[in-house]
């Protein structure tokens, strides 16, 4: 048994270079998932189930058995489908390709299906034996990726998420981007940390606030920030925003790139490029001021007027890095619903007690519906191409860098209050 599981971390460490600049913790969480989900999905004996119906169909034409394959290969196609949100996410999307398990899941599993069926189609017997090879195949695969969980297990590693209360954002950056050196990395994370410290002071938190890394890994730059759901809020509203924003003006900045590759008169492009530059700046700026309008906790307005213009200058940065393929990705752990207390016949419940079940339960709707939006945000910011044009070209200037100096407060002034 060791042998085997020594055979399968060989299998993939062979096959991924990237797998050791991960977070294990992480690494070991998505592994679990994706054993879970495709034991669940029953994926293999579905196609198990097609090949046997097929290869039956090719010597007797029964009709009957005919629609058994197809209802296997339905079953298949529908368990290939991710629905669990923590293999959704790109950090896991990620470990998923790196592996080459890819085609354990949906789009890859049915387009490689299909592929088989279109190129069997008049021949029962060949596509027999076609989803017969396919699925020793991912079954090959899937040994080994349940040798390499139970390695794992065994080995006591890390297991890393969310647990109760607790919330998270994560950022996948381009090492292309970023860069490689020392110098490069402390500017990236001084940028993210200026970011969080304006949202998080905005959310209520105090001035000296730096938020805590929970993980951090090198394949990418990975760095996941733990968070309050207050402060994840904002993340999502900004982020959701600056989306719609590439939404509205990508193809119009691709347009003006058209342009001047046809050699349209500069004063053309330039009047575009001017136009697009005026619409992100003054997005990014309502961006900035609706943070401040819809989620201040604080009174002192002079310190939420700098706060705007630190976090005005820190969104333009976030855009920018999310044209260039920063991945993002938002994690909130989820409590169970609360049981109401069982009671007698003649008992009744207290009444206090129903109102605070029903207060929790008010707080996990809200905790979902924040992390359904979290997940469509790292779904549409993945969907951005890197190759699309810039809507954002330079730096930020030296003047916009540097970090704004704290005011002190009048003596007696509650800053801190909310």
């Amino acid at each position: 048994m060791a042998l085997l599981a020594l055979q399968g971390l060989r299998f993939f460490a062979s096959n991924v270079k990237r797998v050791y600049g991960m977070h294990l913790g992480r690494f070991h969480a998505v592994v679990s998932d994706l054993v879970r989900h495709i034991n669940a999905a029953k994926l293999i004996e579905a196609l198990e189930e097609a090949s046997s119906a097929i290869g039956e169909y090719a010597g007797n034409r029964d009709v009957g058995v005919l629609s058994r394959y197809r209802g296997a290969i339905d079953r298949a196609k529908e368990g290939s489908g991710i629905t669990d949100p923590d293999l959704l996410q790109p950090f896991a999307q990620q470990v998923i390709e790196d592996l080459g398990l890819s085609g354990l899941v949906n789009p890859d599993f049915s387009e490689k299906l299909n592929a088989i069926v279109s190129q069997s189609n008049y021949d029962p017997a060949g596509l027999s034996e076609e989803l017969k090879k396919y699925s020793e195949t991912l079954t090959s695969k899937m040994r080994l990726l349940r040798q390499l969980e139970n390695s794992l297990d065994k080995l006591d590693v890390e297991f890393e998420r969310v647990g109760d209360g607790e919330s998270e954002i994560g950022f996948l950056l381009p090492r292309t981007v970023v860069g490689n050196k020392l110098g490069d990395l402390s500017k990236e994370f001084d940028q993210l940390n200026r970011l969080a410290r304006a949202i998080a002071e905005i959310s209520g938190d105090t001035q000296d606030y730096e938020p805590d890394i929970r993980t951090i890994a090198s394949s990418w730059w990975q760095v996941f920030l733990d968070l309050t759901p207050e402060q994840i809020c904002i993340w999502v509203f900004a982020i959701e925003r600056i989306v719609s924003l590439f939404k509205s003006n990508l193809e119009i900045k691709s347009l003006s790139n058209q342009l001047r590759e046809q050699k349209m008169p500069p004063k053309i492009t330039r009047l575009i490029e001017e136009e697009i530059d005026k619409r992100v700046k003054a997005e990014i700026s309502k961006i900035a001021a609706d943070i401040k309008k819809d989620h201040s906790k604080r009174r002192d307005q002079a310190r939420m007027n700098e706060l705007e213009i630190q976090l005005r200058q820190s969104l333009i940065y976030l855009a920018k890095r999310l044209n260039q393929g920063m991945r993002v990705e938002v994690n909130l752990a989820i409590p169970d619903d609360p049981e109401t207390p069982v009671t007698g016949e003649d008992e009744s419940v207290d009444q206090g007690i129903l109102r605070q079940i029903e207060l929790k339960k008010l707080e996990i709707a809200k905790l979902t519906d924040l992390r359904d939006r979290a997940l469509a945000i790292s779904r549409e910011a993945s969907g951005i191409d890197e190759d699309s044009p810039l809507l954002i070209e330079t730096d930020l200037g030296p003047d916009e860098g540097q970090e704004m100096e704290t005011p002190k407060a009048p003596r007696g002034d509650a800053l801190g209050d909310s």
